[in-house]
Formats: structure tokens, C-alpha cells, sequence
């Protein structure tokens, strides 16, 4: 029969509370804080452990990583089975939701703030932004589009993929060329 020998440690991160419970009292596994805090906060355990296995094992999916003056957000947007969750982290928080299926790329465009598309050259850019899409295929191959960089300067927000000239967009325009990306996938 197999065995196998790992730290207590070990074990603690490997029990997955959401679907075990708690461990058995006499291993005496030590209880991470993290997990005291999701206790005293409410959060679902299970409805979070569904929305982690949807971001563990997309179907298709939307990334983004916004760095300015306030620090760096990042997001991933995922669906799969037909159930969709963005997640979003700034600095030591992490905030995770359902969202619509039909919505992943309009969900992680809406980070953005409102800006107007820009005009004339691209000046010095306040805020930088990066979008890609990827999608994991029925053999678990997980294939990614090109990035998409978004540049938030004072005359308005462009739009710069490689090889293309820069030029102005708005939200709807990055959110079609982030469909159109993820049209492409063969999944």
C-alpha cells in the first residue's frame, strides 16, 4: 500500500477545509490564521472552494495587471462548466466573486477608470495595463493570446499590441479586442 511521510506542515496546507472540514483533533495540526479569519468573516467555505476550483481549472480566461501611482492591481477573470469568477488582488487583499459567463473580458476591463480614447500622440503614461486571454484546450493544453497594452496618459487611453501602430480606444474597444483574442482559441 502507498504512504507517505510529510511534515505536519505539510499536511496542514495540503487539508483542503472546504471539502474535508477540519482535521481530526489528535493530529494536532497546527490552524492557520488565514483560515480563523474566513471562520469570523462569514465567507462560505464551500461557495469559495467552487469558485477556486473554477480559477484552478478555466476553460477560458482573462488576465490583467494595471501598475500606477497607487501600486499594482492584478485580476484574473475564469469560466468553466458555465460558471464564471473574477478574482482580484491589491496589495495583501484578495477579492473574488462570480460574474456572468458572457462578461470575463468586460469584467476585467472595468478596472480601468473612465477615461476618454486619447488624442494625438501618446504622451508619458500615468497608468500602464496589461490584458491577455488564454483557454485551456479538452487535452488540458492551456493555449495564450498576445498581450494587450493599454497606456492611460493625460491626453486619453491607447492601445498598443505588437506590430500594430499605436492608437486611441475606450473600454469597448479593448473589450472586443480581448473577445476577438479569445475567439481564436481552439477549445
Amino acid at each position: 500500500m502507498m504512504s507517505f511521510s510529510l511534515s505536519v506542515r505539510a499536511v496542514d496546507a495540503a487539508w483542503d477545509r472546504p471539502r474535508l472540514g477540519e482535521p481530526p483533533l489528535v493530529l494536532d495540526l497546527p490552524f492557520d490564521p488565514s483560515w480563523r479569519e474566513l471562520a469570523e468573516s462569514g465567507v462560505d467555505r464551500a461557495e469559495l472552494g467552487e469558485m477556486l476550483r473554477v480559477l484552478s481549472l478555466p476553460t477560458h480566461g482573462r488576465e490583467a495587471r494595471l501598475r500606477g501611482p497607487e501600486g499594482e492591481l492584478r485580476s484574473i477573470t475564469a469560466e468553466r462548466g458555465g460558471r464564471a469568477v473574477r478574482a482580484t488582488r491589491f496589495e495583501d487583499e484578495i477579492r473574488i466573486g462570480w460574474i456572468r459567463p458572457q462578461d470575463l473580458s468586460a469584467a476585467i476591463v472595468d478596472h480601468l477608470s473612465p477615461l476618454h480614447p486619447g488624442s494625438g500622440a501618446a504622451s508619458e503614461p500615468l497608468v500602464v495595463s496589461q490584458f491577455g486571454c488564454r483557454a485551456t484546450d479538452r487535452l488540458g493544453r492551456e493555449h495564450r493570446a498576445g498581450t494587450i497594452t493599454v497606456l492611460d496618459t493625460r491626453r486619453g487611453r491607447y492601445v498598443v499590441r505588437a506590430g500594430l501602430p499605436i492608437r486611441p480606444a475606450d473600454k469597448a474597444a479593448i473589450i472586443a479586442l480581448l473577445d476577438t483574442e479569445a475567439a481564436q482559441f481552439p477549445v
